[in-house]
């Protein structure tokens, strides 16, 4: 198996709908950039996600993995997610990308 180093952009948090999102925007050595995502919603339900071009995949999170001396992705296919769970994960990574482009528009509870 090959490990191919990423690194780390950002890390954002917020409340966005009935939806807590926790973000973290990755750029592989090849420029290929996309974000692992954590929603939690009201009933306490969490999911994780790769997002990447406006689409949600699965997967699999190995924190702190001995092989890559940092976190291992295993990113599957593309999920069909709850109708108002993905459009707070949209509003977020929307948020975020904007901030990450002009920082002087980020909010202070974040």
């Amino acid at each position: 198996m090959k490990f191919i180093p990423i690194e780390k952009l950002s890390k954002n948090y917020g409340s966005f709908g009935q939806h807590t999102v926790h973000g973290s925007k990755y750029r592989s050595p090849d420029g290929k950039e996309g974000w692992h995502i954590t929603a939690t919603n009201k009933n306490g339900d969490v999911h994780d996600y790769w997002s990447v071009n406006g689409e949600l995949h699965e997967i699999d999170v190995h924190y702190n993995h001995p092989e890559t001396n940092g976190h291992l992705f295993n990113i599957g296919r593309k999920v069909d997610v709850d109708y108002n769970e993905a459009c707070a994960i949209r509003e977020a990574i929307e948020r975020w990308d904007r901030e990450i482009q002009n920082p002087s528009t980020a909010r202070a509870d974040q």
